[in-house]
């Protein structure tokens, strides 16, 4: 558990609310991770290892591991009273509805994603997880989710009440909008007034890489397509960049640098593909990143990310079809990409995590204080974040 950033974030203003006097992070231990890991004087970071290799990476291999991992988190927890469960992966919560009886606790279901409706989800793996979401998860005193189309789809699927949405924007300090910097410019020699649009983060499958590598390599040499990141398809890119002076790529920088690289950008893409109802619902972190570095952003036509892009008029919808999204790259001008830089000088500011965190800590309180009734509230969280 090293890049769990929303369990980070969550849990951190759960213990500045003082509602639980210790959390436990409980992950996956591998590597050279240390074993217990020390995050403040309230969190702690506790990873338990996973002993069989049984089944390699195929999908039986992995529940294999999931469930003697499982096990070990049972034995280590099942005699505390009182917790507070937050189970952040569809694989672990059978374990956690089992935790939240045994100790006689409290249970948040805390999804980062519509899991039961991914791309990789599909055959036994997929029949597996929805009998399992579809039984276990009324066993949850509350359900918190990324989006609201995702809270829609919760409860019309499965006639519960509509979970909160706690949207994943990065927590970010400073001003609301990153200070325009050169640093792709300079760094890739692009030479000004020409146009870089920037596509940063997972460099894989399902996100119209190989459409825009498409796209670019038949357009004018003053439009640049700057990849960041890492990927399955960064081969590919690399090989494209050395045919075409206009498709360039640059590797994966710290989290603390990356905004002041994304600010360089004119326009910011994300292209995650209609390809299931996991990616329809979605609101990547991209997005939020180049609404806070001050970047205009170019998406797909996918409602969720559509409603955020179109509530303050800072970016563009594209077509499903490749050559209007050609055509809609060509057609952006300079002086358009500054109208929409102005105008998210309004947005930003309805987008942070000082706002959506104020939705977590009542949550937390109402199911776990407020509601404890004769159970022995100890105040402990425990926040398994299992396997994916």
């Amino acid at each position: 558990m090293v890049k769990e950033a929303r369990m980070f974030r969550i849990t951190n203003a759960l213990a500045k609310a003082g509602i639980f006097t210790s959390i436990e992070l409980i992950g996956i231990h591998e590597g050279d991770l240390p074993e217990i890991q020390a995050l403040d004087e309230w969190r702690r970071v506790v990873r338990l290892r996973r002993k069989s290799t049984i089944g390699g990476g195929s999908t039986v291999g992995k529940a294999i591991r999931t469930i003697e991992w499982s096990a070990r988190v049972a034995r280590a927890y099942a005699k505390q009273t009182g917790a507070c469960i937050s189970c952040h992966s569809l694989p672990v919560l059978p374990l956690c509805v089992f935790l939240k009886f045994v100790t006689r606790g409290k249970l948040v279901y805390e999804t980062h994603e519509l899991e039961t409706e991914t791309v990789e989800c599909h055959g036994f793996k997929r029949v597996i997880y929805k009998l399992l979401e579809r039984h276990l998860v009324r066993f949850a005193d509350q359900i918190v989710v990324v989006s609201d189309s995702i809270a829609d789809w919760y409860r019309d699927h499965y006639k519960i009440l509509r979970p909160t949405v706690v949207r994943n924007i990065p927590e970010f300090s400073g001003d609301f909008i990153m200070p325009e910097t050169n640093l792709i410019r300079r760094h890739l020699g692009i030479p000004e007034g020409e146009l870089i649009f920037l596509y940063q983060g997972r460099l894989g499958p399902g996100r119209c890489i190989e459409k825009l590598l498409r796209i670019f390599s038949d357009m004018d040499t003053k439009r640049h397509l700057v990849f960041l990141g890492f990927g399955l398809l960064t081969d590919k890119i690399l090989a494209a960049a050395k045919s075409f002076k206009n498709i360039h790529y640059l590797s994966a920088v710290p989290p603390n640098e990356l905004l002041s690289w994304t600010s360089g950008a004119d326009v910011g893409i994300v292209g995650l593909e209609d390809s299931c109802l996991c990616h329809s619902y979605a609101l990547p972190n991209k997005l939020f990143e180049y609404m806070r570095a001050g970047v205009p952003a170019l998406v797909n036509n996918l409602p969720e990310m559509r409603r955020v892009v179109e509530q303050g008029a800072w970016g563009w919808v594209a077509p499903s079809d490749e050559t209007t999204w050609k055509a809609l790259i060509v057609s952006l001008t300079a002086s358009e990409i500054a109208l929409k830089r102005e105008a998210l000088k309004k947005v930003v500011p309805q987008y942070s995590w000082t706002e959506e965190v104020k939705k977590v800590v009542p949550t937390y309180r109402r199911i776990y204080v407020e509601d404890c009734g004769t159970v022995d509230c100890s105040k402990d969280e425990i926040a398994p974040a299992g396997s994916r």
